[in-house]
């Protein structure tokens, strides 16, 4: 079976690719980790590692870029809890070490791409815009905007012919900037799908599934993202995993405490590895769960109000995980960064 993915890729070239971005400066590098920053404090390098000034406002998948004097200009992003898209801005002064905010773009939007101009102008396009509760119909932009770093403001310029999100946009020798790939998002999610079966989401892709049942167990690796609700996902004959998911670069979300992406059944193990992100709320698992070696998100590991008959381990997670005061219940051992009494 084809497993549904949420957002259609625009592969006009040969192979669709996710981007990569670097940032330096001034023999100083300010990093935003992975596609997250806000909460904790953004760091510099010289050498070593030193804490610096924090973001005014706690974002994810933002962009940032260096600017001609030096300064670094972060844009857009959402929140961790996909209820808020953010059209702020904040430039980082490393003279100073203090991020300030600066005028705010038209529009909100997240995954979007910014091209420094030769004319030190800042061209943004595209991204993801007001996050929706279902991932599988995230509104897309097609629209762009520049940031004049003498008067501190934004001004709408021409639009994309297609509207696309996660995709890459390159400063060209001319002066032009090329944009490429893509994802465009506007498809409603699959419901009461059924597997009789294993079923496997392939690197690169992403599963949505709401109310379905699969008999066979879920693996993902290397996905973009993971989106579970209501649904019941039992393991394969012989003691089988429910649910394995690692090295996603996306978010994972199992249920996520409210009516919008209600109680999974989970009828064996559940293990999520090297993952950016993880969600798993208010769930029955029939089975243990180990949660290690999360990284990027703030906070990386969200485990509440889950009812699990088996063990709950939980190690090597940066920062460690948390039950956001809704402690789970576990019948079998806990370990780890999980261990203490009432997670």
């Amino acid at each position: 079976m084809r497993l549904h993915e949420p957002c259609a890729f625009l592969v006009t070239m040969r192979t669709h690719r996710r981007p990569r971005t670097a940032l330096a400066a001034l023999g100083l590098l300010v990093a935003v980790a992975g596609l997250v920053a806000g909460q904790g404090p953004a760091l510099a390098v010289e050498g070593s590692w030193e804490p610096t000034g924090s973001l005014n406002v706690p974002r994810l998948q933002l962009t940032a870029t260096l600017l001609p004097n030096g300064r670094v200009l972060v844009a857009g992003g959402r929140n961790f809890a996909f209820t808020q898209a953010f059209n702020s801005a904040e430039l980082y002064d490393p003279i100073t070490e203090t991020f300030t905010l600066t005028g705010s773009m038209t529009d909100t939007r997240w995954s979007h791409t910014a091209t420094l101009l030769p004319n030190g102008k800042v061209l943004v396009a595209g991204g993801f815009t007001n996050p929706s509760t279902n991932q599988n119909a995230q509104p897309v932009l097609a629209s762009a905007e520049l940031y004049d770093p003498a008067t501190g403001t934004w001004t709408p310029t021409g639009s994309m012919s297609t509207r696309r999100a996660l995709h890459v946009a390159q400063l060209l020798p001319n002066g032009k900037v090329l944009v490429a790939g893509g994802r465009t998002c506007n498809l409603p999610p699959p419901t009461n799908a059924q597997v009789a079966g294993s079923a496997t989401v392939q690197p690169g892709g992403a599963l949505v599934m709401t109310n379905g049942l699969v008999t066979g167990g879920v693996q993902s690796t290397g996905a973009a993202g993971v989106r579970i609700c209501g649904s019941r996902i039992r393991g394969a004959a012989g003691g089988g995993p429910a649910l394995s998911v690692a090295n996603s670069y996306g978010s994972v979300v199992v249920g996520d405490g409210t009516p919008a992406c209600a109680r999974n059944d989970l009828l064996g193990a559940v293990s999520f590895d090297a993952n950016q992100s993880v969600e798993l709320d208010t769930n029955r698992v029939s089975g243990s769960v180990s949660v290690t070696r999360t990284a990027g998100g703030i906070p990386s590991a969200v485990l509440a109000a889950n009812q699990i008959s088996g063990g709950l381990a939980c190690s090597d997670n940066t920062p460690p995980p948390t039950n956001d005061g809704r402690p789970n219940t576990v019948i079998g051992a806990r370990s780890g960064q999980c261990g203490a009494a009432g997670f």
